[in-house]
């Protein structure tokens, strides 16, 4: 990467429209057609619940946005809802950094209440082979939302205090 020096930043309400924007151009890296993306736009989205009650952070070098992250939580439970680095970024490390964070937030907010917890993530079957390097354990399927009859990669990785 050239521009070493990402900062992490909380997005704000106002930057919902362009998480979704910046989302639908990294799913289009994968060749994906028009017609599959178009119907991904709404399910790209980050849920106004999220913006609200979830971690969704933003990082950006040189003013320019490299990628994203939201997370939510339940009980026990943290869901990465959202993970998209920005197509000119992919490859540079910007996934990882993004990685980094999110763990670290869910065990600055989730081990307030318990000593362990399992971060789920639904993935793109392009992005399976990320998480299980960063140490996310394959554990089975995922219908669809966007398109019945496709199978999405359901991983868990379990995010323990003191690490």
């Amino acid at each position: 990467m050239k521009d070493r020096l990402i900062k992490m930043t909380k997005a704000r309400w106002w930057h919902r429209s362009s998480l979704g924007c910046l989302a639908l151009e990294s799913k289009a890296f994968w060749g994906y057609d028009a017609g599959f993306l178009q119907a991904c736009v709404d399910d790209l989205k980050v849920p106004w619940r999220t913006m609200l009650f979830g971690d969704v952070f933003i990082a950006a070098a040189g003013g320019c946005w490299r990628g994203f992250y939201a997370l939510e939580y339940a009980d026990d439970q943290a869901e990465l809802t959202h993970l998209f680095v920005h197509p000119q970024h992919i490859g540079q490390g910007v996934g990882t950094i993004l990685w980094l964070h999110a763990v670290a937030r869910v065990r600055t907010r989730m081990l307030r209440t318990c000593s362990e917890t399992t971060l789920n993530i639904h993935s793109d079957p392009h992005a399976r082979g990320f998480y299980e390097r960063m140490g996310a354990v394959f554990a089975g399927e995922a219908a669809s939302a966007v398109k019945p009859g496709r199978k999405l990669p359901y991983l868990k990785y379990q995010v323990a205090g003191g690490q």
